[in-house]
């Protein structure tokens, strides 16, 4: 039985630690054609929920027509997304057309932005993730940290986005 004998007694379980639920708006967007861009926003989603957050998460084009893209206040919209050639891809074309309208921010909106593209292709490498950083910049958004990027034709991508990933959801959760 292990009494008496100097059997260490097992250890009771920990109790499983409760997922904080602070309910922070966290909207997550995306833009993929093959997609890379999808599953790593639901990597993302999976992440911030796990943290906390209300998360949403939607392809760019339908989040545009679900109404305001950028969350106001406390939230913040992350957005990851490749590039086709220099194009949105198909799921962000009328975003794309959004952007290029000029369009205004709510008031303490932030994002952050991660964009995958493939180096090979020079002239127009992550030419849309840099259009939609700028884009929301120019709306007036705060940045919450700088264009994040991960070449495709490199090592890992994936692995870059979840360093990525792992560093921001706290940052968004501190803010």
């Amino acid at each position: 039985n292990g009494v008496g004998n100097g059997a260490a007694a097992p250890a009771a379980a920990a109790p499983a630690a409760a997922s904080p639920t602070h309910g922070t708006p966290l909207r997550v967007l995306y833009g993929s054609n093959g997609g890379t861009c999808e599953a790593m926003a639901a990597s993302l989603a999976a992440r911030a929920a796990g943290a906390g957050f209300a998360v949403t998460q939607a392809p760019l084009d339908a989040a545009l027509k679900a109404g305001p893209v950028l969350v106001a206040d406390a939230g913040a919209t992350v957005v990851v997304t490749s590039t086709y050639n220099g194009h949105p891809p198909d799921n962000a074309k009328a975003f794309n057309k959004w952007l290029e309208s000029s369009p205004t921010a709510p008031p303490a909106s932030r994002f952050a932005v991660f964009g995958v593209g493939n180096s090979q292709w020079a002239s127009t490498y992550l030419a849309f993730s840099k259009a939609v950083d700028a884009g929301l910049a120019a709306a007036g958004a705060d940045r919450v940290r700088p264009l994040a990027t991960a070449d495709a034709g490199g090592p890992d991508p994936a692995e870059e986005f979840d360093d990525w990933a792992a560093a921001l959801v706290p940052e968004l959760a501190a803010a």
